[in-house]
């Protein structure tokens, strides 16, 4: 989540906490195949970096009619087109089991993150295309 406008608070708290209901919903569902969540402020606004057994959970997750996801992100887009207070993006990267290279804190004691390089082996990440 990146807010552009921290005053204008109608806009941005509702999307802020969609994201933690969703996170909670999650946490409470271990079969929705959420294997861990870290909440904080990244890159400009609160944010989840999110850990999922499988890519397939994850997009069924954020698709399904019947949770806390795709209601809040339908309601976002509708609100969206009145302001550029707020701004949501999601990233997925698609890792093989094992091939995690460590943990980055990037909100740790106040330094920027350094992200590990990427070697020539590994593939690039892929973009999930959300409704």
């Amino acid at each position: 989540m990146n807010i552009n406008r921290y005053r204008d608070m109608r806009h941005w708290w509702p999307a802020f906490r969609a994201m933690t209901r969703a996170v909670r919903e999650l946490k409470a569902h271990p079969e929705f195949g959420l294997l861990r969540a870290e909440g904080g402020l990244f890159f400009g606004g609160p944010a989840f970096i999110q850990y999922w057994k499988s890519y397939e959970q994850l997009e069924a997750y954020a698709r399904n009619p019947n949770a806390e996801h795709l209601p809040a992100w339908r309601a976002f887009n509708q609100a969206a087109r009145t302001t550029d207070s707020v701004g949501i993006y999601h990233e997925t990267y698609r890792i093989q089991s094992g091939k995690l290279r460590g943990h980055v804190q990037p909100h740790a004691r106040g330094r920027a993150a350094r992200r590990p390089r990427r070697r020539a082996s590994e593939p690039d990440h892929q973009r999930a295309a959300l409704p």
